[in-house]
């Protein structure tokens, strides 16, 4: 995967399209970790400190229906 910012918006789609409710993607070159809250989907990553030139990192993309169970 490029970068997730850039294609954020194209991996949502196809998971929603395919109806994954929980997904892993790896080499998402996001600098930071955190929590974000999408439409569908909460998204979990971390990747380099923000000093850092952005070269790795992971993101979980769970289903909002999970999120208080």
């Amino acid at each position: 995967m490029q970068g997730i910012s850039t294609k954020q918006t194209e991996v949502f789609r196809e998971i929603e399209r395919l109806k994954i409710d929980i997904a892993a993607l790896t080499e998402t070159k996001r600098k930071g970790n955190g929590i974000e809250e999408g439409k569908n989907y909460i998204q979990i990553y971390s990747g380099v400190s923000k000093d850092q030139r952005a070269k790795c990192g992971v993101s979980l993309l769970i289903k909002k229906k999970y999120k208080n169970v």
